[in-house]
């Protein structure tokens, strides 16, 4: 009895000791390498995406039916004569949490010293693509030589039936690869730039072997059968903090002309009002407070490209004419509290600072789309958001007005 009271007391002992910072850390990169499934929708596209495969994309192939297309896409980097295939990188920035619908999303993945960004984007409507946007980051000291970079995947047409009829090709003129079934629809993929090497076949010799020597067979045709498709990049050598990139997109049906990305929607998400000790105010009354950031999100027509666009933002404040506004600093670690400014935290998500002497009262705010040129950009579209007004911050240190005994809950601090 005795050892067993002993025995009892050490094992208390020791569930009662705190955990080290090690396995905290541990059970927070298992938390964050969890895939995070995202959903984008349109009116004839469906995709679930996750941060480094997908595995179901549905399309209205005519007024009344959907047929799934993707069983299984992922990507894989080839450094120093070894391949990393996309299930091997961790999870540095999941998907943010969204609602369905058409958006971009965007994912952060590290192996080593490579790091992944992975957006995926779908625009509203009747759109019959969607684009995969990667970059590709040496975040070591050294130049990584011969980067190489694949895309593989494996279409069913339709994922649940009769996929041992489809057939897969390579077009050189326009690199164009494809998978069809002839009583259903076809997917074609579409790269910038153009691919390397390619690779059509049987699923089992695209998905399982042909990237693992870093060369793709090149072959050009495959079917009647379950085949997949493959694209190889060579991306050559990236220096340290260089990048390169490489966009996806995915057509259903023949490609067209892409649409033109412009700027839908300016909104600020109702939490904002819950951290700033607003939320008392009306529904769609913006009201915050100073020496804080708010949440921004833009919605586009078209698909947001980091590559090819940025999104500048402009405010006017109580202290300028009707006419006059100026434009937000992009956020750095040196940015000082007295200015306005702004960081990206994903695709159409901003959080802008109000800095802790900016004017008390209505403010408007302004979004720019430019799509970049080398080292410059022009301006293609712009819209301004509803209007917000600004108010003092007793909760925050740098505002003049800080109490340091003010009742937390007091109602004069939300006028």
């Amino acid at each position: 009895m005795r050892n067993g009271i002993w025995l009892w007391s050490i094992l208390m002992m020791i569930l009662c000791m705190p955990i080290n910072a090690s396995c905290t850390e541990e059970k927070s990169l298992l938390a964050v390498n969890k895939l995070n499934s995202v959903q984008l929708s349109n009116n004839v596209l469906k995709l679930r995406i996750e941060e480094k495969k997908s595995s179901e994309w549905r399309y209205k192939y005519n007024k009344k039916d959907w047929g799934e297309s993707c069983y299984n896409e992922f990507f894989v980097v080839y450094i120093n004569g070894k391949p990393i295939k996309s299930d091997e990188f961790t999870i540095t920035t999941p998907f943010p949490s969204r609602n369905d619908g058409p958006g971009s999303v965007k994912a952060v993945l590290q192996y080593g010293a490579i790091e992944v960004s992975r957006a995926v984007g779908l625009s509203a409507g009747n759109t019959r693509y969607f684009k995969i946007m990667y970059q590709i980051k040496n975040t070591g000291q050294s130049t990584i030589s011969d980067v190489r970079f694949f895309q593989i995947v494996d279409f069913d047409i339709p994922k649940y039936s009769d996929r041992v009829d489809d057939k897969a090709w390579y077009t050189q003129n326009n690199d164009y690869i494809g998978v069809s079934d002839d009583n259903f629809f076809k997917n074609i993929m579409v790269s910038v730039p153009k691919s390397t090497k390619h690779s059509v076949g049987t699923w089992s010799v695209v998905v399982n072997d042909d990237w693992k020597d870093g060369i793709l067979n090149g072959s050009n045709t495959a079917g009647d059968a379950d085949v997949a498709i493959a694209k190889q990049f060579n991306l050559g050598d990236i220096p340290s903090n260089g990048k390169k990139s490489v966009t996806i997109t995915v057509w259903f049906g023949d490609p067209i002309t892409e649409e033109q990305i412009k700027i839908s929607k300016i909104f600020y998400p109702e939490n904002n009002k819950k951290a700033h000790h607003t939320d008392k105010y009306p529904k769609g009354l913006n009201v915050f407070r100073r020496a804080q950031g708010f949440n921004v999100e833009v919605d586009f027509t078209g698909i947001y490209e980091e590559d090819l666009h940025t999104l500048e933002f402009k405010v006017q404040t109580p202290s300028t004419s009707t006419n006059t506004s100026f434009p937000i600093e992009k956020w750095s670690s040196s940015s000082s509290k007295n200015k306005w400014t702004v960081k990206s935290t994903n695709i159409g998500c901003y959080e802008i600072f109000i800095p802790n002497n900016a004017a008390v009262g209505k403010h408007k705010l302004t979004a720019q789309l430019c799509k970049k040129n080398g080292n410059d950009s022009s301006v293609v579209d712009s819209k301004d958001g509803d209007a917000f007004y600004v108010i003092f911050n007793p909760w925050a240190k740098d505002d003049g007005i800080k109490v340091d005994k003010y009742e937390k809950t007091s109602s004069p601090k939300l006028e």
